[in-house]
């Protein structure tokens, strides 16, 4: 079974591109649109590695972090924000500038989770 991705950015179109190009590598994917449905989807799905943007509304990405390190979510996790300065951290959070090069988006989930599939 594919490693799962969930990937959460309230702009739709990136969400798309993201969700897509993971898929195209071999992963499950599923997307939310804020911090919040992400916690809902989370509660519903089993989900390996998390890729979410920063700034959202209703839950933004360093609240969503803060949320489920206090339910023990320990699985990794891929912030993503065009402010440099936003990086909350944390162990097993991994920072990408917006603009997010694809590339290094893809590598970097391989080296999180390994090869989709494996």
């Amino acid at each position: 079974m594919p490693h799962a991705v969930l990937v959460v950015d309230d702009d739709r179109e990136i969400a798309s591109i993201i969700t897509d190009l993971l898929a195209d590598e071999g992963y499950a994917t599923a997307a939310a649109f804020d911090g919040q449905q992400a916690l809902e989807r989370l509660d519903r799905e089993e989900i390996d590695l998390l890729v979410s943007d920063i700034r959202m509304p209703r839950l933004d990405g360093i609240g969503l972090v803060h949320r489920l390190r206090e339910r023990g979510w320990e699985k990794p996790i891929v912030l993503m924000s065009a402010v440099e300065t936003a990086h909350p951290g944390e162990d097993g959070v991994v920072f990408l500038r917006k603009p997010v090069d694809l590339d290094i988006l893809i590598d970097v989930v391989q080296q999180l989770l390994g090869p989709a599939g494996s």
